[in-house]
């Protein structure tokens, strides 16, 4: 009579055939960023680079809260960028720990604590690019896209860029949905 305990162990051969099954269906699994139509690629392409354009001169004037020299950072921007006709999102500067320093155009929001918001806190506890959609009194959706301002690996505040939502359909075709799933870090 044969030996049937052996013939019923898995042999090494079949350790690796399941093992390979297993990273195979969990490879093609993996969640992934549907992809950006041209339009959202342009989109993201803005906000990066009116957050770098922005990032080094607000570097240097935030720890000393310059707000004088802040707003005319914001002004020369916003101006120039009107003139080349791309994206003129709201730009709200925070400071540290979530206090608008200033804004332009000018906003209401100015000296308000806005760190309990799910894109403020990212940016200023987790060092990271993040978006959030909000509601207005009127009903009126924005979004909200908050970057860092580090000084070496220290934050020293945020840029707020702040866009109606209904502008973003229009522009750029970006539904709520696509907005909360593009990865600005990228």
């Amino acid at each position: 009579m044969k030996n049937n305990y052996l013939s019923r162990k898995f042999r090494p051969i079949q350790y690796w055939l399941v093992l390979l099954s297993v990273l195979a269906v969990l490879g093609g699994c993996q969640s992934q960023e549907p992809p950006l139509s041209p339009e959202a690629r342009l989109f993201v392409a803005e906000v990066r680079e009116t957050i770098a354009n922005l990032s080094v001169p607000l570097m240097k004037q935030l720890p000393e809260k310059n707000i004088p020299a802040i707003n005319t950072i914001l002004h020369k921007f916003y101006y120039e960028w009107k003139r080349t006709g791309r994206t003129l999102f709201r730009m709200n500067v925070l400071d540290n720990t979530g206090v608008v320093l200033t804004a332009y155009p000018l906003n209401p929001a100015i000296g308000q604590y806005f760190g309990q918001y799910a894109s403020v806190s990212g940016a200023l506890q987790g060092k990271r690019i993040s978006q959030e959609r909000l509601l207005l009194a009127n009903g009126a959706v924005i979004f909200s896209i908050c970057a860092p301002v580090l000084e070496q690996d220290r934050v020293v505040g945020a840029l707020a860029l702040i866009l109606d939502a209904e502008t973003a359909l229009k522009k750029w075709g970006i539904t709520l949905e696509k907005f909360l799933t593009i990865n600005f870090n990228r």
